[in-house]
């Protein structure tokens, strides 16, 4: 008792003990607090669809301690997954996130894991297959790919496929019209595989037809609609020639390997023997035939009209099928800026190969025995009549002449769009420049597009507007009639002198030397083209349910 009465008479050190007390307990707690926060960050919390696995790396790193380290090259760290885990331990979520990547993870000191290239790899299987659609038949241009990678093929005009991959990779077929079909591989080497029509096409999309615009459950008439998005899938230089096997009952074949080439159109064959067999073309209400002014990227969606009733309203006009194009407009809010760019090479697909110098001298010397006149190879000069041509049947000379002038092509396409506006004004504006060689010399087309559509609310129920493109070209165009030219030249006879320059008559000079057109300037077929395609409308809403409109253009 004499002590405790001791301490109350000194309140300073009571306070500091109490203090100090306190303080001990506080710390205590905190570090149970840091303990259990540290043991928490081994588990995460995930819900993502359809997102780069990289992502979700990012993701579990801002939940725990983890950092993750691997390269941005790595084949499966793109890949897109679906992931949705409640408070599990990073371990696990790795080992299911991985799965079926090609990708491995491994622990490292102060809280490092690395991604890599599982070190066991599968060795590569050789799959064969054929896709089919329902009826059995063939289907042509099927994408296969392998799921999570870039790697993937095309069937062929028979619908077979040959890919390499491995047991754990997913095969993905995808075609248009068609629903899309996953295959996982196992120890198969052959994949045989029908695909099903598909049924999701959704009814209540607008389709512009002649008379107006409905819903695709509304419509009854055989009319094919493809949106822009489609169009711009494949790199072409017209967006005729970018639809090529995906509109049934619509053939387009590209005319010619030359620059500029345009591509024939027939909607359900050929109707005339003697008149012309192409298509109607409308653009955004206006009849327009040069479709290959119009830049891809501008296209907002496509209608092939192929029946009576969809095409009526334009009378004979409409008999061989009727193309609509609606271009883009601009859209209210905030600026968007698009941007495209692509560079490809074009090649000849075949072209047949005429014989060679030996092969035509051996013909020659053949079809001169039958006559008596060759015997034996001591009567060459009865049938080579010049030294020059002796020579060269003697010698076993021979020049591939098509080859000589066939080289291979290119395109380069650039182009940027703007859409912006507000609730009573929008507008679009694109620019394109397609640069295009040919397969001759000589043989270029350079092509420079303007768009500038302008929408203008006057009223709730009074809108005006403005469709406006200016197209032009610079070219200089060959003539593929130099390749028949090529063809009659003896394959034994040089095209070059003795010093290397070219000889205007070659060998027996039957022909000139198509070679001298292929020198700079030697041939000259030049094009300045410059086109404008305007339309100005106004259109009134005077009640709900009716809608006129004027155009001009």
């Amino acid at each position: 008792m004499k002590t405790f009465l001791t301490v109350v008479k000194k309140p300073l050190v009571s306070k500091g003990l109490l203090v100090m007390k306190i303080t001990t307990l506080l710390l205590i707690v905190f570090s149970l607090q840091l303990s259990a926060k540290g043991l928490g960050q081994n588990t995460v919390s995930l819900k993502f669809r359809k997102t780069e696995i990289a992502k979700v790396l990012s993701a579990i790193e801002k939940q725990t301690q983890f950092r993750f380290l691997y390269n941005n090259e790595l084949q499966g760290i793109r890949q897109k997954i679906n992931v949705s885990v409640e408070d599990k331990e990073v371990k696990q979520v790795l080992s299911t996130l991985l799965d079926n990547t090609g990708l491995s993870f491994q622990f490292l000191a102060n809280n490092l894991i690395v991604i890599k290239e599982n070190v066991e790899a599968l060795p590569p299987l050789k799959i064969v297959g054929k896709v089919t659609g329902e009826k059995g038949e063939g289907l042509a241009g099927v994408s296969v790919k392998i799921k999570g990678t870039g790697k993937g093929v095309a069937t062929d005009d028979n619908g077979n496929y040959t890919i390499n991959a491995t047991e754990k990779d997913i095969l993905v077929f995808s075609y248009i019209g068609y629903d899309e079909k996953e295959i996982k591989i196992g120890t198969a080497t052959e994949l045989n595989i029908s695909l099903k029509a598909s049924a999701k096409n959704d009814l209540n999309e607008v389709v512009v037809v002649g008379y107006g615009t409905v819903r695709k459950k509304d419509l009854t008439g055989a009319v094919i609609s493809v949106k822009g998005e489609e169009i711009k899938k494949v790199a072409a230089a017209n967006a005729m020639e970018s639809l090529q096997g995906k509109l049934p009952g619509v053939d387009i074949v590209r005319t010619s390997g030359g620059a500029g080439a345009n591509v024939s159109v027939t909607v359900r064959g050929t109707r005339s023997v003697n008149a012309g067999n192409g298509p109607l073309y409308i653009v955004d209400g206006i009849q327009y035939s040069n479709y290959q002014d119009i830049n891809a990227n501008d296209i907002q969606s496509m209608e092939v009209l192929k029946d009576a009733s969809s095409t009526a309203i334009y009378g004979s006009r409409g008999a061989n099928g009727v193309i609509i194009i609606t271009t883009k407009r601009g859209s209210a809010g905030k600026m968007k800026v698009t941007a495209s760019a692509y560079a490809g090479i074009s090649d000849i697909a075949g072209y047949p190969k005429p014989m060679t110098g030996p092969q035509f001298a051996d013909l020659k010397r053949q079809a001169y025995r039958t006559t008596g006149i060759w015997n034996s190879p001591a009567d060459d000069s009865k049938v080579f009549t010049s030294a020059a041509e002796l020579a060269a049947a003697t010698n076993g000379t021979s020049f591939y002449w098509p080859g000589l002038l066939l080289n291979k092509g290119s395109q380069q396409d650039y182009n940027v769009g703007v859409s912006a506006g507000s609730e009573k004004t929008k507008v679009y504006f694109s620019f394109d420049y397609l640069k295009e060689k040919g397969l001759l010399g000589n043989d270029y087309s350079n092509r420079y597009t303007l768009r500038l559509n302008i929408d203008q609310n006057v009223s709730n129920t009074f809108r005006v507007g403005l469709e406006s493109q200016l197209a032009y070209y610079d070219q200089n165009l060959r003539a593929d009639a130099i390749l028949t030219v090529a063809n009659k030249v003896v394959p034994y006879f040089s095209p070059y002198a003795a010093d290397g320059s070219l000889v205007k008559f070659p060998g027996n000079g039957n022909q000139v030397n198509p070679l001298l057109e292929e020198a700079d300037g030697a041939y000259v077929n030049q094009n300045n083209i410059t086109r404008l395609l305007s339309t100005a409308f106004a259109e009134w809403k005077p009640l709900n349910g009716l809608t006129i409109r004027s155009n001009m253009g």
